[in-house]
């Protein structure tokens, strides 16, 4: 039964797991952000309502939604929203100055916003963005990867099994990594030298 069916409400209970010392700050956080039903909508945290709409479509450019689900369907806008919120203001700044820089060019460029602009003029934006602050697009295209390949979306993709051991990384095409030897086999020994 859950703590609802039984009258205790998910802020009680995240509240009385931060009293018995169960959880931090953040784990509370994480726990309200993210089981949250979904059916209730997603209320950003750190972006306002424009920026949170142009983060959505930036990670959705980066990863599409092509025949499998991209960035949109693995909500990889939310992860950001929350990850940049709890982050150094310096991370913060970057993000402003970066979505800033951003629409500027846009307006300088096709006299509107991200937002209105259509897929090719928006994948030309993001390339100058590369250019004009590419620690911010480094950033944003970073935070969209983690986000989308710790989401549920993006776990199936590539085929994660759980918490099992692999000899190999399922789903990982990368020559670099084919090759790696992991630090500690099943055994907890590290591997001979």
């Amino acid at each position: 039964m859950s703590g609802e069916a039984r009258g205790l409400s998910r802020r009680e209970a995240i509240a009385r797991l931060l009293g018995a010392g169960m959880v931090t700050t953040v784990g509370a956080d994480l726990l309200e952000a993210f089981a949250a039903p979904a059916t209730l909508p997603y209320r950003p945290r750190f972006f306002g309502d424009d920026d949170f709409r142009t983060v959505a479509a930036i990670a959705s450019r980066i990863i599409p939604t092509d025949e499998t689900p991209g960035a949109l369907e693995a909500r990889v806008e939310e992860w950001i929203d929350f990850f940049t919120a709890a982050a150094e203001d310096e991370r913060q700044s970057l993000y402003r100055l970066g979505l800033a820089r951003l629409e500027a060019w846009c307006q300088e460029r096709h006299a509107a916003a991200f937002m209105a602009l259509d897929n090719a003029q928006q994948d030309e934006a993001l390339t100058s963005l590369g250019q004009l602050s590419p620690e911010f697009f480094e950033a944003i295209k970073g935070d969209t990867i983690v986000g989308f390949y710790t989401s549920e979306i993006g776990l199936r993709e590539l085929n994660w099994g759980g918490q099992t051991f692999h000899t190999e990384c399922p789903g990982c095409t990368h020559p670099e990594h084919l090759q790696a030897e992991p630090l500690f086999r099943p055994s907890g020994r590290p591997p001979a030298p």
